[in-house]
């Protein structure tokens, strides 16, 4: 098993100011996978959440034998946002996304308060995360002492 953060993301370094890209973390994923002697080798790919929208360009460059470079075995999407025209964005979110003027200035000012404020409501009434899971999510953001900037596309 291989588990990997993607760049800008859990403990990685984040970079300011840096735009992300789906199809830059599936070469990522790739580079690692040839590195490691598996290119030639079928895979199982279990993600989680952003992990998801790659695993799915993984297996659409696959399909499309676009890289040439991955056999997909099987694949399993966790917590993700497989159906987008069902995925109802915060306003916050939708000004993140932008990426514009005021992405940048929201990301350093995020405290705990507005990050605890804007993810509960993500949560089912039954799987709310307590307080302490909270702080734990929050350290892997501020990781480094930085507030993640993520723009992603």
């Amino acid at each position: 098993m291989i588990a990997l953060d993607f760049l800008g993301f859990g403990f990685s370094d984040k970079q300011r100011p840096r735009h992300y890209s789906i199809f830059e973390q599936a070469s990522i994923v790739e580079a690692l996978l040839r590195h490691l002697g598996l290119q030639n080798r079928r895979i199982n790919l279990l993600s989680h959440d952003y992990g998801d929208i790659v695993a799915q360009e993984l297996l659409y460059q696959y399909k499309q034998n676009q890289s040439g470079r991955l056999t997909i075995k099987s694949i399993h999407l966790s917590n993700g946002g497989i159906f987008p025209e069902t995925h109802r964005p915060l306003l916050l979110q939708k000004i993140l996304k932008d990426g514009g003027v005021l992405s940048p200035i929201l990301t350093r000012l995020m405290n705990f308060f507005v990050f605890s404020r804007g993810l509960t409501p993500v949560f089912g009434p039954y799987t709310q995360p307590s307080e302490n899971k909270l702080w734990d999510m929050w350290k892997v953001i501020r990781n480094n002492d930085r507030n993640s900037s993520l723009t992603v596309s």
